[in-house]
């Protein structure tokens, strides 16, 4: 008889649980924009398949202030200012839940559409990631594309360090493995 009781405020608790999932659950964010690439890595010949959603951009003022945190606090001081972002869009690779982009800046640049993309946790793509890349916090996306067809190539950079170059006074990125993985057919998706 005890352990009947038991059960049922087990299957009782279980039921609370359940109806209140719903109400605590994330909201679902509406989705502005879809990019799908094929992303090869040229350090262990290994391709696969990259989608990524975009629920918002970053502004001009927020790109100002990232690059403020990188000067005053150099490379943790991007990783903390990236830890503080909500999160603009959502890159997926097979066999990952996938990884919050909280850094997504769009402009043009000699007639094509530049996006870089940043989360400040390092990409896992099965074995695309080297031991190195590890320890660099940054990951980057970095899209190009022609404006009239929607299609172009990019760069994943799944580890990064950044630096400034001594004689142009720009940004650098140095990257943790000994090449960026390409990434190839970049297209706008539909919603």
């Amino acid at each position: 008889m005890e352990s009947r009781k038991i059960s049922q405020r087990i299957l009782l608790a279980l039921l609370v649980v359940i109806i209140a999932i719903p109400a605590v659950a994330k909201e679902k964010r509406e989705i502005i924009e879809r990019f799908r690439a094929n992303a090869m890595s040229l350090d262990v010949g290994r391709a696969s398949l990259l989608d990524i959603a975009m629920f918002s951009w970053t502004t001009a003022e927020d790109r100002e202030a990232l690059v403020a945190a990188f000067q005053s606090g150099g490379n943790e001081g991007v990783y903390d200012f990236l830890d503080k972002q909500e999160e603009k869009g959502v890159l997926q690779v097979p066999g990952s839940l996938g990884y919050q982009m909280r850094y997504a800046y769009q402009f043009e640049n000699e007639g094509k559409r530049q996006i870089v993309l940043a989360t400040n946790r390092p990409i896992l793509m099965g074995r695309m990631l080297n031991t190195n890349s590890a320890e660099y916090s940054v990951s980057l996306v970095v899209l190009e594309l022609d404006k009239e067809t929607e299609e172009g190539e990019g760069t994943l950079v799944l580890g990064a360090q950044f630096g400034v170059d001594k004689e142009t006074g720009k940004l650098t990125i140095e990257t943790a493995g000994n090449n960026p993985t390409r990434l190839t057919k970049v297209r706008v998706l539909d919603k």
